[in-house]
Order: C-alpha cells, then structure tokens, then sequence
C-alpha cells in the first residue's frame, strides 16, 4: 500500500511537470509572433487594394494596379514610407512617419526593403502574410513569421530570419551570414559583381 501511495504521488508529479512544460511551450510560441497592433503601422495588401492599419484599424486605403509595393525611406531621415502604383497607373509613395519596426501583413507578388530605408527600422512579415518575391536591399533586420516563396538579399549586411512559424523556400544572397534559420540546400550564394 505504501508503494502504491508513493507511485501515485510519482505519476501526479510527472503529470504535473509535463502539463506545466506544455503550457509553457504553447505560451513561448504564443509570445514568438508579434502582432500587427504591436507595430505603429502595419501595412496590409490583399487583391491589389493596401490598407494602412493603425493600432489595428484601418486609417487609409489605396487601390493599387498589383500588390508589388516598396518599404524605403520617408520625407526625412528615420521616417518610413511605401511606395506603389495606384489602379490609374501613378506611382505613389505614403510617407508613415518616425518607426523602430513596420508590419507588413496579406497577399503580395513582389516585396522591396529599398536601400533608401533605415538600417534601424525593422520589418516583419506577419504570421498570415504571403510573398511570392521578396528583395531586401538594405541592412535591416527582417522577421519573417508567414511564408516567402523567393527572397534576394543583395546587401551583405541585412539579418533576414527565418523564425520557427515562418518558413522561406528559396534564397539567393551576396552573404550567407545575412541569413538565418533556413536550411542550407535552399541558399545560393551569388556575387553581386558578376551579375
């Protein structure tokens, strides 16, 4: 009887670690992927149409002829900016302001982190966002969280990683220390200078 009483005691121990062990895994994945309200803007594209989302809401939307867009550089130094062309073929570029980290969330063909943008901003791509090509020609930190199909990275300095949500198929990078996270047989490294 004793033995018994001591292996209940055991087995309710284990089952008490393990429980803690699994609520505390789900919360670290929970806490990984930042959300879109975390970021001062985020910037949504779905079907060619961009919202501009603040504290959540959306504060602008803009028709767009593709969901092609830019990250680069605002009107002053440290602001960010997109830039696009609207749906009556005008390029358009919509300054956001001062921001450490911008959002970019939805379903886009082609995604450039121009060499304009602050190497301080960082971007990340939302849990649910989907980009079939991205560029990131600057030395800013990238977060990728949803799905990139092909990324090129032409500035030996940028920190694209791939985190445990995400998942990025194909990379071409001048340096593969600019890459982090994404499995070795899906890198080609290239020399800018024989492009």
């Amino acid at each position: 009887m004793k033995n018994m009483k001591k292996w209940i005691v055991a087995l309710l121990a284990v089952v008490m670690v393990c429980h803690g062990g699994v609520a505390a895994m789900a919360a670290d994945k929970a806490a990984a992927a930042p959300d879109a309200v975390a970021a001062p803007y985020t910037v949504d594209v779905t079907r060619a149409k961009m919202n501009i989302l603040q504290d959540g809401k959306a504060v602008k939307t803009y028709e767009m002829s593709s969901s092609d867009f830019t990250v680069a550089k605002g009107k002053e130094k440290g602001t960010v900016a997109v830039r696009f062309w609207d749906d009556n073929g005008k390029q358009c570029k919509i300054n956001l302001g001062e921001m450490d980290e911008i959002f970019i969330d939805g379903k886009i063909m082609k995604l450039t982190i121009s060499s304009t943008l602050s190497k301080d901003v960082k971007v990340v791509i939302g849990k649910d966002c989907s980009v079939s090509d991205m560029r990131v020609n600057n030395a800013s930190k990238v977060s990728v969280y949803g799905i990139v199909k092909e990324l090129d990275i032409s500035n030996k300095d940028a920190r694209v990683t791939e985190e445990r949500q995400g998942e990025i198929r194909e990379v071409s990078t001048v340096s593969t220390n600019a890459i982090k996270g994404v499995f070795s047989e899906h890198i080609t490294k290239y020399d800018p200078d024989e492009e």
